[in-house]
C-alpha cells in the first residue's frame, strides 16, 4: 500500500506518492461489472413484470427515470414552471444530454440512458479499484468493488438515474487530486455538480483537500463554478429564477427528521439506516482512510435530514468511501465470511428491488 500524509490533522496526504507504472486496472473490475449487471439487469427485468409493466418504463426509468427522459426529449421548457406543481427544473442537465447525445446513434432515449448509466458504472469500479488499492490490499480493493457492485440499492446504477455518473465523477475527482492532476479532478468534480446538485459537497472537500494552494484551489473548484453558474445562468433566462431548480423542489412532498420522529414509516426509515450503516462503515475505518473521504461522507448524507430523508438509502450506495471502508474492513476476514456478506448483500438487493420496483405501495 502506498504511503502518503495527511491533508487533514491525521489523515492520508492529498499529494499523492503514485508508483510507477500504476496502471488503470479494468481487468480487475470486469468480472464484478458483468456478474453484477447481468444480476441488477435481470432483477429489473423480473420485477418489472411482476408490477405488470413494460420492461424499460416499468424497471429502468421507473421514479425520477420518468422526468429525466422528458428532459432528454422535450427539454426542460415543455411543462410551465409553477410554483407549486411538479416540475423538470430539479433534475440537472448532465444525464439527460448525454442520453440525448447516445439516442442520436438510433436508439431511444431511455435505452440510451440505461446505455450511458452501464458504461459510468463500469468506469467508477475502475476508480473504486484503483483508489481503495491505494489505501488498503488488493484483496480489500477487490472487496470494495464487489460491494459497490452488490449492494441493496445497486440496480439503481443501471436505471435512468445520475447514481452511476454521480459515483464515477466523484471517486475519479478524489483519484486525480491524490495524483496532483488538478485539472483533472476538477472536471471530474465538474461532471459530479451537473449530475447531481449535492455534487457540490465533491467540490468543497477538494478544496480542502487542497486548502492553503490557491493555484490549487482554482484548477479543482474553477470547473464546477463555471459549469454550476451556467446551469444558474439557464435557469434565470428560462424561468426569471437562477436557483429555479432548488425553488421547483417545494412542489415534492419531503420527510425530513423531524416529520419521521413525528411519525415513523417505513421507507423513510429504511433510507436512514442504509445512511447510518455507510457513515458507520467510513468511522470504523476513519484509521485507514483520508479523513477527508470521512468529511465528503457526512457532508453529503447530512442535508437529506433537512431536505429529504428518503433517497439516501440511495445516496449512501453512491458514494465511494463506505464502499472503500468496507474493503479495508474486510481484508482479513475469511473468504467463508466475505462470501456470506457478498451474498447477503444480492439478497438484499433483491427485497429492495421487489419493494421499490415491484410492489412500491406496501412501504
Amino acid at each position: 500500500m502506498v504511503q502518503r500524509q495527511g491533508v487533514l490533522a491525521g489523515a492520508a496526504p492529498s499529494r499523492a506518492v503514485t508508483p510507477p507504472k500504476e496502471e488503470v486496472p479494468w481487468r480487475a473490475v470486469l468480472v464484478p461489472f458483468v456478474v453484477s449487471r447481468i444480476f441488477s439487469d435481470a432483477l429489473l427485468c423480473v420485477m418489472a413484470r411482476v408490477r405488470g409493466r413494460d420492461v424499460i418504463l416499468g424497471g429502468f426509468r421507473r421514479w425520477d427515470g420518468r422526468w429525466y427522459s422528458w428532459i432528454a426529449a422535450h427539454g426542460y421548457d415543455a411543462i410551465p414552471h409553477a410554483q407549486h406543481h411538479q416540475t423538470p427544473w430539479p433534475f440537472f442537465p448532465l444525464l439527460p444530454a448525454a442520453m440525448r447525445g447516445v439516442s442520436g446513434f438510433g436508439v431511444s432515449i431511455p435505452v440510451a440512458g440505461v446505455l450511458v448509466n452501464h458504461i459510468a458504472f463500469f468506469v467508477a469500479l475502475v476508480g473504486i479499484q484503483r483508489i481503495a488499492a491505494r489505501h488498503t490490499s488488493a484483496r480489500g480493493a477487490s472487496i470494495a468493488v464487489w460491494v459497490t457492485a452488490l449492494g441493496p440499492f445497486a440496480f439503481v446504477f443501471s436505471m435512468v438515474y445520475p447514481s452511476a455518473l454521480f459515483l464515477a465523477a466523484s471517486v475519479w475527482a478524489f483519484v486525480f487530486v491524490e495524483d496532483d492532476r488538478d485539472l483533472a479532478a476538477g472536471a471530474a468534480a465538474a461532471i459530479a455538480v451537473l449530475a447531481r446538485p449535492n455534487g457540490l459537497i465533491v467540490v468543497v472537500v477538494l478544496v480542502f483537500v487542497v486548502r492553503h494552494e490557491w493555484r490549487r484551489i482554482v484548477r479543482v473548484a474553477g470547473p464546477a463554478a463555471v459549469g454550476f453558474l451556467a446551469w444558474m445562468a439557464y435557469n434565470g433566462a428560462r424561468t426569471g429564477d437562477v436557483t429555479r431548480f432548488l425553488d421547483a423542489k417545494r412542489a415534492w412532498r419531503e420527510v425530513d427528521v423531524g416529520a419521521l420522529l413525528r411519525h415513523p414509516t417505513t421507507n423513510p426509515t429504511f433510507h436512514l439506516v442504509v445512511a447510518g450503516v455507510a457513515f458507520g462503515l467510513v468511522y470504523a475505518a476513519r484509521r485507514a482512510i483520508p479523513r477527508s473521504w470521512t468529511w465528503f461522507t457526512g457532508l453529503y448524507l447530512a442535508p437529506s435530514l433537512l431536505l429529504g430523508i428518503v433517497g439516501m438509502g440511495r445516496y449512501a450506495t453512491d458514494t465511494f468511501p463506505p464502499m472503500v471502508s468496507a474493503g479495508v474492513l474486510l481484508a482479513h476476514r475469511t473468504r467463508r465470511t466475505i462470501t456470506t456478506i457478498l451474498v447477503a448483500l444480492a439478497a438484499a438487493q433483491v427485497i429492495c428491488a421487489f419493494f421499490y420496483i415491484a410492489r412500491p405501495s406496501v412501504i
